[in-house]
């Protein structure tokens, strides 16, 4: 068995776990589910990072920038814990999403995700699936909020996670970049 294959074989194995701790989410205390599912969800999207090279250019790119709205405001009247609790619990749901679309998270920035489609697959469809994650970014965060609502027995729009998406197509350098040597997208279609 090739090495392609044994990834391929290893990737649905974690989609599968993923799955199986998804549907039996009642079942298990909320930190020990979120936990689980959070290091599932870290290998899948190492799976989906592309192999490059350093600063790699790539002509035709779909850039997906997300930013929560309000966040600064938000945090004014919530503790830093509990911030990060929430930022975390909703990360972890659009990144899957991201993720289930083919695409991949490039990086958090604060309260913002930057997700590339289109560097492993076929780029005619990247827009497509691009926008696709975005409008199911949406209701996951709808299903986010009212989840929230829920737990707390309360009705109020202050607390509520809203987020803005934009979704722009072009050509991006991808690699080891800036004193860290992290790899990440830079150039005018991130920008």
């Amino acid at each position: 068995m090739d090495m392609a294959s044994a990834d391929l074989i290893r990737y649905e194995e974690v989609q599968d776990a993923l799955s199986v701790l998804e549907e039996n989410r009642t079942l298990m205390d909320g930190p020990v589910f979120e936990t689980a599912v959070a290091a599932l969800r870290a290998q899948l999207a190492g799976f989906q990072s592309p192999k490059v090279t350093p600063m790699q250019q790539f002509d035709q790119v779909t850039v997906l920038v997300a930013d929560i709205v309000g966040f600064t405001a938000m945090a004014q009247y919530v503790d830093a814990e509990m911030i990060r609790d929430r930022i975390n619990a909703v990360f972890a749901k659009l990144d899957n999403v991201i993720v289930s679309w083919g695409g991949f998270v490039d990086k958090h920035i604060g309260d913002g995700i930057i997700a590339l489609f289109g560097m492993n697959s076929e780029q005619e469809e990247s827009a497509e699936n691009a926008i696709q994650a975005a409008l199911d970014m949406q209701l996951e965060l709808a299903l986010f909020n009212e989840q929230q609502q829920l737990n707390r027995g309360k009705r109020s729009t202050r607390n509520m996670v809203r987020m803005r998406i934009g979704v722009h197509c072009g050509q991006i350098f991808y690699g080891v970049y800036g004193t860290e040597q992290m790899e990440t997208a830079v150039g005018d279609t991130v920008n």
